[in-house]
């Protein structure tokens, strides 16, 4: 709520693996935080926090896209050098104004600095450099005044204010639009401006609590953007945005919350009066959609016994779509993505239903959750793609239509006192339905279905050498209009020899072995690790040996699908390092 968006898209990191093997980094950082106690009712908690690093990855992104019945490809070759540089600030007062109220006063305040310089080539024949410059700048004030009327009621009066700025510059040469010129430059710059402020009563008795809450919200999203030409030093045509997207809210929530025995009734609603206007500065055109919307909710539980519970809940929102979709004349996000949106004021209906069984027996050390959720969405933006060789256009364009999704989870863990081992089996099995439209292609019904199941056993044995596993497998299929199925499996297994020979001494062997993708068994990834750790008695230093990607594994490979496309990306890793740690405790 609080957060401006940034359009132009920051280089991404991210990798299966964790970052002790993928993060090319030199960082500094430090932080520093302190509780000051200003007499008998007031406290005051300090933190300041600083962080530089430098980044560096070599990624190939290859895609291969299944279009009416034609196949294109493209792929990315890329090395960035990624510069964030953060500043950040927090401040929290607390004041005991009388025996029974209590004033709150929280401050938080950062500034963000990344330069992201890239060299590349684009389909393996096109070498281009860009060149990204964002900053961030974010302040917020919340203050919190609570009354205690009575020994089971309280009011609360709220008020926040918050401003959140992201300017973005981002270069490229050559131009991806006109082949004659040598270098464009896009310019972003969005802008939240946020007040919110709201009163609620607080009660309680003994098998009831309420809240009954009264709130506003004022929102204010300004935001420009350019495309311009740098040797003729003139804007492309219909490049540049200008727009002011307000947002007002006044509602009212109640809830209650009531105890039957076992049971816990929630019902709860939110009566919201709201209204939205989209301001175009450079036509002085304006947009306006007032709305009145309920919301009900209704959540229950049923407690089975002490250590079992069975919990459900429905709920029913209306949301106002999201602003970074507000914007209409295209945007270069990145090397070869041009982003366009179709506004809309209209307002998204979201349906969720969710079911779960719970049993937590710490005694016997037996664990179980199943659970259901689905959610239903009207009304959303969806993406209409063009694919070429080199660029692709997206436009986010408004439909009244519906997508869901189905989630089903499964956990169980329970210590085998026979064999001395923890065992644990949970997965994960979703499916998704959406559309689009691809290529002037009609609209798509999409179909993904992803599933993740994971094994893991962990001795306990009572000498010196215990033993862990932990064995994944990854399945996700994406289906468009009944057509062919884009797939992919994955597995991983990470096997882990544990010594501890004495308190002072400590061993661990470890192995990481993936199969990104089954079908293409050729392409597999072991590492190997060890670590040596010493403490002494005194347990004010520490001492590591460590030795990481023994084999000295180079590059590491994902493979993900969509409905249309499957993409491989490869990034470098850290190589074979042995590293040698010393901790000071005080």
């Amino acid at each position: 709520n609080f957060y401006a968006k940034k359009i132009i898209s920051e280089s991404l990191f991210t990798s299966s693996l964790d970052d002790n093997r993928a993060n090319i980094n030199n960082q500094y950082f430090g932080n520093y935080n302190n509780i000051f106690k200003i007499g008998k009712k007031i406290s005051l908690k300090t933190n300041i926090y600083y962080l530089n690093d430098k980044i560096i990855s070599t990624q190939n992104a290859t895609n291969i896209n299944y279009i009416n019945d034609q196949n294109i490809a493209t792929s990315d070759n890329l090395n960035i050098e990624k510069k964030p540089t953060l500043y950040k600030g927090d401040l929290e007062l607390k004041v005991n104004t009388s025996n029974k109220s209590l004033l709150q006063y929280k401050l938080n305040i950062f500034q963000e600095n990344i330069t992201t310089p890239t060299i590349g080539i684009k389909n393996n024949s096109i070498n281009f450099q860009t060149d990204l410059s964002s900053k961030n700048f974010y302040f917020k004030n919340n203050l919190l005044f609570t009354q205690k009327l009575s020994e089971n009621k309280a009011l609360q009066l709220s008020f926040i204010q918050s401003t959140n700025s992201t300017p973005q510059e981002f270069l490229i040469n050559p131009s991806i639009l006109n082949s004659t010129t040598s270098k464009d430059k896009q310019i972003s710059n969005f802008k939240k401006n946020y007040l919110f402020a709201y009163a609620s009563l607080l009660g309680s008795s003994k098998k009831t609590r309420y809240n009954i809450t009264i709130g506003g919200i004022i929102n204010s999203n300004p935001f420009n953007s350019s495309l311009t030409n740098i040797d003729s030093q003139t804007i492309i045509n219909n490049s540049q945005n200008d727009i002011t997207f307000n947002q007002k809210s006044l509602y009212l929530f109640n809830s209650i919350s009531v105890l039957l025995g076992n049971i816990k009734l929630t019902p709860s609603f939110k009566i919201n009066l709201g209204s939205q206007n989209l301001l175009n500065n450079l036509g002085s055109t304006i947009s306006k959609k007032e709305n009145i919307t309920f919301e009900p909710n209704l959540s229950f539980k049923y407690k089975v016994n002490d250590i079992s519970a069975i919990i459900s809940s429905i709920n029913y929102n209306v949301n106002p779509l999201s602003e970074e979709h507000s914007f209409s004349n295209p945007i270069l996000v990145n090397n070869r993505v041009l982003q366009t949106n179709t506004p809309s004021l209209e307002l998204q209906k979201a349906l969720n239903f969710s079911t779960f069984y719970i049993i937590n027996n710490l005694y016997k050390q037996f664990q179980l959750n199943v659970g259901l959720n689905y959610n239903q969405n009207k009304g959303n933006f969806f993406s209409n793609v063009d694919i070429q060789n080199n660029n692709t256009f997206i436009n986010y364009f408004y439909l009244n239509e519906n997508s869901n999704n189905l989630n089903l989870n499964f956990l169980i863990e329970k210590y085998m006192p026979n064999l001395e081992s923890t065992i644990r089996f949970k997965s994960n099995y979703t499916i998704s339905n959406y559309k689009n439209i691809v290529n002037n292609s009609e609209l798509r019904n999409n179909e993904n279905k992803l599933f993740s199941s994971e094994i893991f056993m962990k001795t306990a044995f009572d000498i010196i050498i215990n033993f862990e596993n932990v064995f994944q497998y990854n399945q996700n299929i994406s289906q468009s209009n009944n057509n062919q199925n884009l797939k992919n499996y994955l597995i991983n297994n990470t096997f882990k020899i544990i010594i501890k020979p004495s308190k002072k001494w400590f061993v661990l062997f470890l192995s990481d072995y993936f199969i990104p993708n089954t079908t293409n068994k050729s392409e597999d990834y072991l590492f190997l690790d060890t670590t040596l750790r010493y403490k002494p008695k005194n347990k004010i230093f520490d001492f590591s040996l460590v030795a990481k990607n023994i084999l000295n594994k180079n590059t590491f490979t994902q493979i993900q699908t969509s409905d249309y496309s499957i993409s491989t990306f490869q990034n470098n890793l850290l190589s074979r390092c042995i590293m040698m740690n010393i901790t000071y405790n005080f």
